[in-house]
């Protein structure tokens, strides 16, 4: 199976990227395929992929490049990263721990560790630094790559997209790039998540509603910078110390 990989650290993107693959790839002249089935989720994926192009698979993972199923073949990827800072106040929320010794505990494992379980050791995502640069530069990396910023996507959406579009070798025009970035934008994405917690329909963001969480939302800001209002002063201190030399 020839897979093109989206890729990324948790809490950095990738569903956003998820649903810009989708919409250029599946999206036109038809029914918009559920992301999780155009785009699946290696790590929660148990059937045959169900669309493909041109014989590709898209596939998301949070896996570093070598801890990938050998038994997959790499045809491209595009791998999206993040402030770290930002990252990890996103993972703050979504892992919500009270202020305390639990809080402490995730600071700690990201300042030490570079991630926090089950990331690190059970699911084998590895640190972030480590997850990054797998992506991002060495001699194994003989396929087509993308890697972009999710601060750069979040300022110039537009031009983001069709960087992607062009790694796909996609022409798309400007009436269709201006739908799949009002299609992909927060607002919409939002509130499709609302549409669907308050109906009960099935659907991407309610299959994310596993926690038993009735408060958790997985749009929760998708702005950068946010950890400026959200982390402790002394935390950025310290994680700046960590991640600064990947930074």
């Amino acid at each position: 199976m020839k897979v093109t990989w989206i890729a990324s650290f948790p809490k950095s993107g990738s569903t956003w990227l998820r649903f810009i693959v989708a919409q250029l790839l599946f999206g036109e002249g038809g029914e918009m395929p559920n992301v999780r089935d155009a785009v699946p989720d290696i790590h929660d994926y148990r059937e045959t992929p169900r669309y493909d192009r041109k014989g590709v698979f898209p596939m998301k993972t949070h896996l570093p490049f070598h801890n990938l199923p050998p038994r997959l073949h790499t045809q491209s990827a595009v791998y999206i990263v993040r402030n770290p800072l930002d990252m990890v106040d996103s993972a703050l929320a979504y892992l919500d721990p009270p202020d305390g010794e639990d809080r402490k505990y995730v600071i700690d494992s990201f300042c030490n560790d570079g991630a926090v379980e089950p990331w690190t050791t059970l699911l084998h995502y590895g640190s972030w630094e480590e997850n990054v640069e797998s992506w991002f530069s060495g001699e194994h990396l003989t396929f087509p790559h993308l890697f972009v910023r999710y601060e750069d996507m979040l300022e110039n959406p537009h031009e983001g997209v069709k960087q992607i579009a062009g790694f796909y070798n996609l022409e798309v025009s400007d009436v269709r790039l201006n739908e799949i970035v009002e299609a992909t934008s927060f607002s919409s994405m939002k509130k499709a998540e609302e549409e669907e917690l308050a109906t009960g329909a099935g659907g991407f963001f309610t299959d994310e509603q596993n926690f038993g969480k009735e408060a958790f939302r997985f749009m929760r800001s998708g702005k950068a910078g946010g950890y400026t209002k959200n982390l402790h002063e002394d935390e950025v201190v310290r994680l700046l110390d960590r991640f600064r030399p990947a930074m």
